[in-house]
């Protein structure tokens, strides 16, 4: 598998310059259970997910998605667009 989840929270965390701490509080909840999130030992619950997805102004799908599944989806709507499209418009 790819990028795991709690690997990308910690470099979403890091690359805003936010400390473990000043996420959880904005996320309300605590410091370790961030840590188990960023570790991959535990997962966050839904409510978690979308308020990261929220914060960091990332999609739901490219925050647990692999990034091959992601870019797969954008070829797909990509190609599910163009045949709606009349042809003379594609």
């Amino acid at each position: 598998m790819g990028l795991e989840l709690g690997k990308k929270i910690r470099q979403l965390r890091k690359f805003s310059g936010m400390t473990q701490e000043q996420l959880a509080e904005k996320l309300h909840v605590s410091r370790q259970a961030l840590s188990k999130w960023e570790n991959d030992t535990s997962l966050p619950d839904l409510e978690s997910v979308i308020k990261i997805s929220r914060l960091f102004q990332i999609s739901l799908e490219e925050l647990l998605l692999e990034e091959k599944h992601v870019e797969e989806n954008r070829i797909q709507e990509t190609k599910n667009t163009e045949e709606s499209l009349p042809a003379w418009r594609r």
